[in-house]
């Protein structure tokens, strides 16, 4: 999982053009990168799920995604 975000917030670095969107036929480009991840709080079917939005500014390695989404998860376990 470390990896595929890794990649995704790399390739959109590279390519800011996929960083952009549409409203109200004006094209709007965002000013930095958002990551989204949906977690449940207890590993059961009943547990509670919330969504957890993460910023990144594109320049993060390996070892810094992983460890700035392994705090947002503990963190948000709680």
């Amino acid at each position: 999982m470390n990896i595929v975000f890794a990649a995704i917030i790399r390739i959109i670095a590279e390519r800011p053009q996929l960083n952009r969107f549409i409203m109200n036929s004006s094209v709007y480009e965002r000013d930095k990168i958002y990551t989204s991840l949906s977690i449940k709080k207890s590993l059961t079917d009943d547990g509670e799920e919330t969504t957890l939005k993460m910023p990144f500014t594109g320049n993060e390695t390996l070892l810094e995604v992983k460890d700035i989404l392994n705090s947002y998860i503990e963190e948000n376990k709680k």
